[in-house]
């Protein structure tokens, strides 16, 4: 299979942040029915490798932001323990829909595969790898992995996905193992990036597809097609589009769905 970058999906594209954030907990199952239900064309999801090789659907390293559980009759806050250290049956014992609101109590922390599965062939989905260190060479196999499974069951349409990350050396990796499945730098400005990957610096380490810079920092469009992240505003997304932005990445994207 040769490489091509969302072939059938029109321009600007849109994806929902974490599915749709603003009306249900982000990156739970319950988020990625509703940008089904709602029809939103894109979705965005982030991904950590569990301590027993699960690929999960969580944006932060630790479970304490979105966790809950219930000690002594009494719901508290997860404890701050990183997702890589915990194994799959630990991280089940965790609530992660209560911290939005008890409508959802009973979400758990989905597995990749599954979200993919839910979204079925006509979405196209952008997977976020999460790791922000030199060991990624086992979460970028294990995305992968997962991609070529759910291509088995839902062959449709097989250029919908596209792989993305802060980490320059895992869109390198993964780039190496996977020559037709797209590739994004993110990157931003924020005083908590390193320098060497502020302002899409992290292009001096790989050669990704598509660049994703924050809408902030980004002021016109190179030789690449340029993904925003993260706008809620209508008139914001309309103004990037204006400047040759195709693709807009929002945690209330059945706003933003009105203007494209």
């Amino acid at each position: 299979m040769h490489k091509e970058i969302l072939p059938n999906a029109k321009r600007p594209l849109l994806f929902g942040h974490r599915g749709v954030p603003s009306l249900a907990p982000e990156n739970t199952m319950a988020s990625f029915e509703k940008a089904v239900e709602l029809g939103i064309p894109g979705v965005e999801l982030d991904v950590h490798l569990s301590k027993t090789g699960e690929l999960v659907v969580i944006h932060d390293s630790s479970i304490k932001r979105t966790g809950r559980i219930y000690e002594n009759g009494k719901l508290i806050e997860a404890p701050d323990l990183k997702v890589e250290d915990l194994s799959w049956e630990e991280l089940q014992k965790y609530d992660f829909g209560l911290w939005f609101s008890k409508e959802y109590e009973g979400e758990r922390l989905p597995l990749l595969y599954n979200v993919l599965k839910l979204l079925g062939s006509d979405i196209y989905v952008d997977i976020e790898i999460k790791i922000d260190n030199l060991k990624y060479k086992g979460v970028v196999e294990k995305t992968y992995q997962v991609l070529q499974d759910i291509l088995k069951i839902l062959p449709e349409n097989p250029h919908r996905f596209l792989v993305s990350s802060f980490n320059p050396f895992a869109i390198r990796y993964f780039s190496k193992i996977c020559s037709y499945i797209p590739t994004a730098l993110i990157y931003d400005n924020h005083p908590n990036t390193p320098f060497f990957l502020k302002k899409g610096r992290g292009l001096l380490f790989c050669k990704p597809d598509i660049l994703k810079p924050s809408y902030k920092c980004f002021t016109k469009k190179r030789n690449k097609e340029a993904w925003c992240w993260t706008v809620d505003d209508k008139e914001k997304a309309a103004e990037l589009i204006k400047k040759g932005v195709s693709g807009i990445t929002s945690n209330r994207p059945q706003d933003i769905k009105e203007i494209l």
